[in-house]
């Protein structure tokens, strides 16, 4: 079965919607959870278009997209936290 970027980030939708409401830290907890897992989708998807949009004809080319992906998923994190 393939999974798409769009299932993966349906699947963290739900886990972040079933974890939010339990978190034990009361309303602070939960919009802290909320937030996190927000901003953590976001940056992830940011990383998944950037690496997709890569070129793809070496091995080099491959963990230059990854790296450069991964480079705008950590700034958009830091960015979004502060």
């Amino acid at each position: 079965m393939r999974f798409t970027l769009l299932d993966t980030l349906r699947g963290s939708l739900f886990a972040l919607l079933a974890a939010a409401p339990l978190a034990l830290a009361g309303t602070d907890g939960a919009l802290s959870a909320a937030v996190g897992g927000a901003i953590s989708m976001g940056a992830g998807y940011a990383s998944a278009v950037v690496a997709s949009k890569g070129r793809k004809q070496s091995a080099g080319d491959v963990l230059i997209g990854a790296l450069l992906a991964e480079a705008v998923k950590i700034g958009l994190e830091r960015g979004l936290v502060q």
